[in-house]
């Protein structure tokens, strides 16, 4: 993936490739472990909806569900604390997001 000076969580739904999200992953870890912040959380600028929502949904769900496990693996990998990085995610994507609502739902498991 080229070098991009777009937050990382709008690089997301750019990924094509399980690479892609584990080195987003891993960036995330680096940050979060270093104090780091991101500098936006926005996840699509207004003008790159496309017509196709469809399709952009189906896209973001997938790379979500991806990011969700490489993150879990990384987690288990690290014993990083799993609360600190929901409550992380959960101040700068919103307690709406996908991404928060399944972390959320298997720390509750």
């Amino acid at each position: 993936m080229p070098p991009s000076n777009r937050p990382s969580f709008e690089r997301l739904y750019e990924c094509e490739s399980e690479l892609c999200i584990q080195r987003l992953v891993d960036e995330y870890i680096y940050d979060l472990i270093n104090g780091n912040e991101w500098s936006t959380f926005k996840l699509l600028k207004d003008d790159e909806i496309s017509d196709d929502k469809f399709v952009l949904n189906e896209k973001v769900m997938l790379n979500s569900y991806l990011f969700i496990r490489e993150l879990l693996k990384r987690v288990i990998e690290t014993d990083l604390d799993f609360e600190y990085i929901v409550t992380d995610l959960e101040k700068k994507l919103g307690n709406t997001h996908p991404v928060v609502l399944f972390l959320k739902q298997f720390r509750d498991d």
